[in-house]
């Protein structure tokens, strides 16, 4: 009788022990963040020759639209523990400066180049480029301390040119003087190769060592088998060289197949997610409540 005891006993510690599991288990799932948004976006046109251009102040709500439909989605992709993007966004129209620049909550803009008329009066991929960088928030900032800026702009053109537009065409690439070092849509292509082909986390282990400071080259062997010039040398024969010899350009949505299911699957999972409350705010903002105000 106390044999039978013990091991009735026995059987329902292992069952509640089972059920503690199952329980922390599913506590585990439940408590996947869900992603932030902004709490406001201000538009700042910078003087009164800002102000006078004509369309800016169109441009600019424009922007503000591109920057609410995907700064969650932005968020979460690469999302760290333990950060939080800027809440309160600025969008700065100025008539010096870079073309696009992002620094801290502020993203900027030469009306030099989005003036109507001028020819970048559509690239709405540069908005998207721009909120990237303020997503990432790097030690450093662009100066790129947590990562290489060749490596920083690839990820950050990677982004724009898998998740917000797939279907336009990179820039043409003479295989002959390309190097992974150039940045921006030269080194995003070799990323987008190297999610398509080995690692569709690439990106997103690229962007956790930009902010823990931890990046080392060894990530391309550790996510590819494959060292940094070999890599490069395969995407070189594989890709570069046969678009440039048949005078065509890299259409990431039609190039990298696998690249682009992750992406696909991704954002059907992030349709399932709810808006995350920041610290301190009681409840989470309802997706695309952020206020927007305009200042001169």
């Amino acid at each position: 009788m106390k044999r039978a005891f013990c091991i009735v006993f026995s059987l329902l510690l292992v069952i509640g022990c089972l059920h503690v599991a199952s329980t922390a288990i599913a506590e585990e799932v439940q408590r996947e963040r869900g992603f932030f948004m902004p709490t406001s976006i201000t538009i700042v046109l910078a003087n009164e020759r800002v102000l006078a251009q004509e369309g800016i102040p169109e441009w600019m709500a424009e922007a503000a639209k591109i920057v609410m439909a995907n700064y969650g989605l932005y968020d979460k992709y690469l999302e760290t523990e333990g950060h939080i993007p800027p809440g309160d966004i600025i969008l700065r129209a100025q008539d010096t400066g870079a073309i696009g620049w992002a620094s801290g909550p502020t993203l900027g803009f030469n009306i030099s180049w989005i003036a109507p008329g001028r020819g970048g009066h559509r690239d709405w991929g540069m908005v998207a480029h721009e909120l990237v960088h303020l997503i990432q928030g790097y030690p450093g900032g662009q100066q790129g301390a947590g990562l290489p800026f060749w490596a920083m702009e690839g990820l950050t053109d990677a982004m724009r040119h898998t998740f917000f537009e797939p279907e336009v065409p990179m820039r043409s690439v003479n295989p002959a003087n390309a190097s992974y070092t150039n940045a921006y849509q030269i080194t995003a292509g070799f990323f987008m190769y190297i999610m398509d082909e080995y690692d569709t986390e690439f990106l997103r282990t690229l962007n956790r060592m930009g902010r823990t400071r931890t990046y080392s080259v060894d990530i391309f062997e550790e996510s590819t088998g494959k060292g940094l010039d070999e890599l490069w040398a395969e995407y070189t024969e594989k890709i570069l060289v046969p678009h440039h010899r048949d005078n065509r350009r890299m259409v990431p949505a039609t190039l990298f197949p696998n690249l682009m299911q992750h992406v696909q699957e991704f954002k059907e999972h992030f349709a399932t997610l709810e808006e995350e409350p920041r610290p301190g705010q009681e409840q989470p903002r309802g997706q695309g409540q952020g206020g927007q105000r305009q200042r001169q």
